[in-house]
């Protein structure tokens, strides 16, 4: 069944789209700037960027999200999340990303996977989404629980579901001991009235096995658009830099950690 437009009138989040600078969308991803007009090429063998569906669905469906609901994922980035959600719970999913080419993308694998029919994929600034009912909510790799909890409680029915994510630390460490523990990002999330259902850190061996995967994807993709583009070559130098200190903390002193939280 073909899902509703997010709202009838036109002034949605989808025409908002252009809020979003391009080099903001490069840094969400830790990408320099100058690489903006290429990202969807420096990307293009990470079909998860980094989301990790199966756990999420798996943290949704512990925490009780029905088949068939309605779900909106903001941030969608290539949808994987989105897809998988309606491949196994036959959920009719609306995503929104900033990035145009992420949106083709989705809309490519909703179709290769056979849900295009209960996925709706638009163009549009996850700031600017209407106040709606939906069954569920997430947002992933984009914003910090104090940030992202507003906007998702927002867009969900009481008694929905938001999925959320942060960064914890390990107040072993100089560099953790900067980041909170774990317990008090669920309490940080907690401060709206809303209560967490579940939560998972994911632990330093998956963390390792994800970093090494991003890593064997990226460097020959690296390498080969800077043999084609010989003017990024230091961008795409400063890219890889970035994604290995990025690894070195998540595989060290930080952790990722998702909530699921059930709407007040």
């Amino acid at each position: 069944m073909p899902l509703k437009p997010l709202q009838e009138r036109p002034a949605d989040g989808a025409q908002r789209a252009s809020a979003v600078p391009a080099r903001v969308i490069a840094r969400s991803l830790d990408a320099p700037a100058s690489l903006r007009g290429v990202l969807d090429r420096v990307f293009d063998p990470l079909t998860t960027l980094g989301c990790q569906p199966g756990p999420s669905v798996a943290l949704l469906v512990r925490a009780g999200l029905a088949p068939g609901a309605r779900v909106l994922e903001l941030a969608c980035g290539k949808g994987a999340l989105s897809v998988e959600l309606a491949r196994r719970l036959g959920c009719r999913v609306n995503g929104i990303d900033a990035y145009g080419p992420f949106i083709e993308e989705a809309r490519s694998a909703a179709r290769r996977a056979g849900v295009s029919g209960r996925c709706r994929f638009v163009m549009g600034d996850a700031r600017g989404v209407p106040p709606a009912r939906y069954d569920a909510a997430v947002m992933l790799n984009l914003f910090p629980i104090e940030r992202a909890v507003p906007l998702l409680r927002r867009c969900v029915r009481p008694g929905g579901l938001m999925l959320v994510d942060d960064v914890a630390g390990d107040p072993r460490s100089p560099i953790g001991r900067r980041f909170p523990l774990a317990s008090e990002l669920a309490r940080r999330a907690e401060r709206w009235g809303d209560s967490v259902v579940l939560r998972r850190t994911m632990p330093r061996r998956e963390a390792g096995r994800q970093c090494a995967t991003y890593q064997r994807l990226l460097k020959p993709r690296c390498a080969m658009l800077a043999r084609q583009r010989p003017e990024l070559r230091g961008a795409l130098r400063e890219l890889m830099r970035l994604q290995r200190a990025s690894d070195r903390l998540f595989t060290g002193p930080l952790r990722s950690v998702m909530l699921v939280l059930r709407r007040g």
